[in-house]
């Protein structure tokens, strides 16, 4: 996902994977991120997809476009990659390899795996299996939430997202990423109407988490317009749940809750809110200690 060019020395760690980095400090990422100007044609043309076309379309095939590397505080674009993935769906889970390409040349690739939910891929690069490179520069992972929309007929995902090192999940600066299904066009079956049903119950100022990324605990904060019945859990990067936060019924107005991971391992997870059963997920992620 994201790619930095960056020296050992200067990320003061010895043993490091994936995605070329761009000396750094470790801070949080900015909350507003630039769309890349160059992908604005796309995007533009690209419309979201509706619940009946995500339930009936298999995201398996080849997508390719471009990863857009933001500068440390997210003002610019710092470099530009030709970024490819290719996904294999069973059910709701994902799995696959991306390959990231530099305009020198240098690559990586990278094992992905996530899941689809709620009209949103969750994903994470976890495991450098090819690379191009000198010596002095390290790939990180690319990790985070990307939209799914049809272009053209093709299905695209695009998004920004956040790119970590692969020991203690340190974050590095991040990017923009949008693709495009190159293979084949999905379609829905003639006899099935698109559903274009607008749900009325949302959540408000929508769920802030903070801090992300966090080493034990977390707090979530939330605004329910009415009284609903609030259902909060959260699930690993392969869509299995991992832990029950909440399942009651809530009063309307602001709600904030601490959501204790200190048994759980470092890596990307799922926080799904429902209310009402109308879901909302968030991508967050743990640090090592």
């Amino acid at each position: 996902m994201s790619t930095v060019i960056t020296r050992l020395t200067a990320l003061g760690i010895s043993t490091l994977a994936p995605l070329l980095l761009a000396a750094q400090s470790f801070t949080a990422l900015p909350a507003n991120n630039p769309v890349p100007t160059d992908a604005m044609p796309l995007l533009k043309k690209t419309r979201d997809m509706s619940v009946r076309e995500l339930s009936k379309t298999d995201f398996t095939g080849h997508y390719a476009g471009k990863r857009y590397q933001y500068t440390e505080d997210h003002s610019a674009i710092l470099r530009t990659y030709s970024y490819e993935m290719d996904i294999i769906q069973s059910g709701n889970d994902i799995s696959g390899t991306t390959k990231i390409t530099g305009e020198n040349g240098d690559y990586g690739v990278m094992k992905v795996r996530g899941t689809v939910m709620n009209g949103t891929l969750y994903f994470e690069e976890y495991q450098l299996v090819d690379q191009k490179k000198s010596d002095l520069l390290v790939w990180c992972y690319k990790v985070g939430q990307l939209q799914m929309g049809k272009h053209s007929g093709n299905v695209a995902i695009y998004g920004p997202t956040n790119s970590y090192t692969s020991q203690y999940y340190y974050p590095c600066t991040g990017g923009f990423t949008v693709m495009e299904k190159v293979a084949t066009d999905i379609t829905i079956a003639d006899n099935q109407p698109t559903d274009n049903t607008v749900i009325d119950v949302k959540v408000t100022d929508e769920m802030n988490v903070f801090p992300v990324p966090f080493t034990s605990s977390t707090t979530l904060s939330y605004t329910l317009p009415k009284d609903a019945k609030v259902v909060i859990e959260l699930f690993d990067i392969n869509g299995a749940r991992v832990k029950s936060v909440a399942n009651e019924n809530q009063a309307s107005g602001t709600h904030q809750l601490t959501i204790d991971a200190n048994m759980l391992p470092a890596g990307v997870y799922i926080l799904r809110l429902s209310v009402d059963g109308v879901a909302h997920s968030k991508e967050i992620v743990k640090a090592g200690m």
